[in-house]
Order: C-alpha cells, then sequence, then structure tokens
C-alpha cells in the first residue's frame, strides 16, 4: 500500500517542471492520501475488537467461562472505555467464583456508563467478599438508580452474608418504596399550613368558591384545587425549588390564563409570592400574593399588584380559606 500511495505522490508533484512551479494542488492530494491512510488502522482495529467481542460473548454464552474470561481480559486492555466488555468480564469472573476481579470489572463498568445491573452485581460481589460495607453502598445506590426487585434480594445467594445486617431491611424497603426526601425537609413543611378541605370567603363573609389544597409528589408539592361559586376552576402548583432556594407558584385557570410566580419570600410566618409582567396595555405590573395563617382553621390569601416597581401596592382581593371540619 506505501509503495503505491509513494508511486501516487511521484506521479502527482513530480518530473514535469510544470508541476513543480505550482504544486500546491498537489499538495493537497497528499493530504488527502495521508489522512485515508492514516484512517484505515483505525477501521480495521475497530473490525477486529468487533469481531473479537462477538467471539467472546458466544464462549460466555456457551458457558466456556475461562475462555470467555481471557477473551474480555483482553478486549478491556484494548479498549478500556467500553463499559460492555467490563460487564460481560465482570459476568465471567463471577461465574469463575473470582469475586475480586467480577467485584472491580461491574464497578469499572457502572463507572463508564451507569448501569443497574452492573452496579446491583458490583454489591453482590462484595457481599461474597465478606466486604458489608461496600456492598450496601453499590446496593445502596442500584436502588437509587431504580432497582426494585425485592424478591430477589431476598434470594439472591450472593446477598446471604449480609441478609442479617440491619442495613438489608432498609435496603429492601427503598427497593420497594419511592423515596420520600421532601417528607422530613423543613423548608417544604412551611407552607402545609395551606393543606386541606376550604370553603372561601371575603373579608366580610361573602362566599366566593372553595378549594381543596393537596400534598402531593411525597411531599414536595402544593396542588389547589380552586372552584368559584359560578363554577369557573383553577389550579396552582406550589413548590419549593432548591435551584434558585424560593418558593415558586404555577398558577393556571380554565380561561388558560397563567401567572407565574417566580420570587417569593417568608416574612414573620407568612409567604409572598411575587410575579413580574405586564398589564394588557403592556404596562409593567408585579403581582402579590400573601398567604399567612390566621389560626389552625383560617388562612388569609391576600392579593395585590404595582404598576411602579413596587413603590406603591393596590390591593386586587381578600380571601380567607375557613377549614370545613
Amino acid at each position: 500500500m506505501r509503495v503505491v500511495i509513494r508511486g501516487l505522490f511521484h506521479f502527482a508533484i513530480g518530473g514535469n517542471p510544470e508541476r513543480r512551479a505550482n504544486r500546491e494542488p498537489y499538495m493537497r492530494i497528499q493530504i488527502v492520501l495521508v489522512l485515508f491512510c492514516s484512517a484505515l488502522p483505525v477501521a480495521v482495529r475497530a473490525q477486529s475488537l468487533a469481531s473479537e467481542a462477538k467471539t467472546a460473548d458466544s464462549l460466555l454464552s456457551a458457558r466456556s467461562y475461562e475462555r470467555a474470561f481471557d477473551a474480555f481480559d483482553a478486549l478491556t486492555r484494548r479498549d478500556s472505555t467500553s463499559a460492555r466488555y467490563w460487564f460481560q468480564l465482570g459476568m465471567a469472573a463471577a461465574s469463575l467464583h473470582r469475586y475480586d476481579r467480577a467485584a472491580a470489572s461491574f464497578e469499572k463498568s457502572t463507572t463508564l456508563v451507569p448501569n443497574i445491573a452492573a452496579t446491583y452485581n458490583a454489591g453482590a460481589m462484595h457481599a461474597r467478599l465478606g466486604h458489608s460495607d461496600q456492598a450496601f453502598t453499590w446496593l445502596a445506590l442500584a436502588v437509587r438508580q431504580g432497582f426494585g426487585d425485592q424478591n430477589l434480594m431476598k434470594t439472591d445467594d450472593d446477598l446471604a452474608s449480609i441478609r442479617a445486617d440491619k442495613r438489608f431491611e432498609k435496603i429492601l424497603y427503598d427497593a420497594t418504596h419511592a423515596p420520600t426526601p421532601c417528607v422530613s425537609d423543613p423548608e417544604r413543611r412551611k407552607f402545609d399550613f395551606w393543606v386541606g378541605d376550604w370553603t372561601v370567603t371575603t373579608a366580610g363573609g361573602t362566599v366566593v368558591g372553595s378549594s381543596v389544597v393537596q400534598s402531593i409528589n411525597g411531599g414536595c408539592s402544593l396542588l389547589e384545587n380552586w372552584t368559584a361559586v359560578r363554577g369557573s376552576t383553577g389550579k396552582s402548583l406550589n413548590s419549593f425549588n432548591p435551584a434558585v432556594s424560593k418558593w415558586q407558584q404555577y398558577w393556571v385557570d380554565q380561561t388558560g390564563s397563567v401567572t407565574e410566580y417566580r420570587d417569593s419570600e417568608w416574612r414573620n410566618g407568612a409567604l409572598s409570592f411575587l410575579a413580574h409582567g405586564s398589564q394588557p396595555n403592556g404596562t409593567p405590573q408585579i403581582q402579590r400574593l400573601t398567604f399567612s395563617a390566621v389560626s389552625d382553621s383560617v388562612v388569609r390569601q391576600y392579593g395585590e399588584r404595582s404598576t411602579d416597581s413596587g413603590k406603591t401596592w393596590s390591593m386586587t382581593f381578600d380571601f380567607y380559606y375557613h377549614r370545613r371540619r
């Protein structure tokens, strides 16, 4: 191949005086040929790896574990970035009871590309080795990634050494119950005084509607279901956003009107939402919505707006939520 290419170079830029006078077009030919030749080894290598991987997979499927182990071990040396090669090496090693190599291989695989099976298997191999702390670390990670086969964990021989550990019961529970970190988060519990079934009135006692406010998403959000006396409806989703350390509200009603309260502040136990927008005529305005607990059975919702960047405010409504017994 090199002899042929050198001949082409000579033909392109060789003895002709006119060509020697202006070699640029022929140098381009040379560059293209060099790039073509440099790409050939990469393509050949990729084809060779694919062929070897296919053979190694066949060995593993045929339960020829020693030969499969050697084949995948060689593949990981040639391409250490392939998560699949490491996973298959782990499978062969586990079948040969080489648990230390299996654990390391599964760890490498899931580190390269997160994989529930590889993560679980890493924990199982550490359990086989008697490394209970590492076993629970990897099993907990598998559960966080979405592993939920409680029956497998109860029957898998690989986990026999850690089933008596009190941490095992927590792993089983976590594997079959959705995580609810918001339940114990004090910040997310601050607005719970609005949760309930309410009759809503004006300050003077006139009924304007009803509302059911629910704690949803494992305690991470509050959903308001509003119904006015004339039958119109609206809903708001309220949640603490850790990205900005603010409570936010998204309101939409049956007319399609939307208000996004992206800012908020707590003051003396009351939560005020702020939404920046404009009036129909284009005048900028700020809407402020303040919730305060008057008592265990009454919550005040006070609406205001400002058209002078918050210097002055005018009331838009003043509602009182009365808890239904």
